[in-house]
């Protein structure tokens, strides 16, 4: 019953300069602004992030496959519980393949690498209240986006590449969902702001004259 809160790719990049970190992780700083950029350009929930690394291989506690991020793509196997660390299978216990938005890949590379040491510890925060309080500093005067919460970095993904073209179905694979519940969620904010801009930008094209 979740309603979601789309911001669109420039309002991100803003949203990300607005995090203010916790003094005691502001040496992680932009380890922090890593994870939300591989939030909002792969679609990952946040315990599966915390799962992700940059090469394939397993937890040796539990045996089981670590996310692996190969090219544009990711390989979802897992996520990191908040309060034990513990990896476990994703939300709905289906592996799946996810699809990486080439923008900042630099990011979410660099944030995969990070080794998982860093992660259990960086694990702990508030994402959510981090974001929220970014939001009231990026949109002062929009009330919707100013109670944001991590998981409208998944959803503003969504809508991204629906704007882009991208089918509902591959984009239902990519987050793991059914189609139904990408259409209930994501179709009412089809060509929102990037869409409408390009609908423009092909409207004030110059039309061809015709010959003859």
């Amino acid at each position: 019953n979740e309603v979601p809160t789309i911001f669109t790719e420039a309002e991100f990049l803003n949203l990300v300069e607005n995090l203010e970190i916790p003094a005691e992780f502001l040496e992680y700083k932009e380890e922090i602004k890593n994870l939300f950029f591989t939030l909002f350009y792969t679609g990952l929930r946040i315990g599966e992030a915390f799962a992700l690394f940059g090469r394939r291989h397993k937890d040796v506690k539990t045996g089981r496959q670590f996310n692996f991020l190969d090219g544009n793509q990711l390989a979802v196997y897992s996520q990191m519980l908040k309060d034990s660390k513990k990896i476990t299978s994703t939300k709905t216990g289906k592996e799946r393949v996810a699809y990486v938005i080439q923008n900042n890949f630099h990011r979410v590379q660099a944030w995969a690498d990070l080794d998982r040491t860093t992660k259990e510890k960086l694990r702990d925060i508030e994402y959510s209240r981090l974001i929220k309080k970014a939001g009231r500093l990026t949109f002062p005067k929009d009330s919707e986006k100013q109670n944001l919460k991590a998981h409208d970095c998944r959803h503003s993904y969504a809508v991204h590449l629906l704007n882009s073209g991208v089918s509902i179905s591959l984009i239902a694979k990519a987050l793991g969902n059914s189609v139904l519940v990408c259409e209930k969620y994501y179709l009412g904010y089809a060509l929102h702001e990037e869409g409408i801009q390009m609908i423009h930008q092909l409207m004030n094209q110059p039309r061809l004259k015709k010959v003859g």
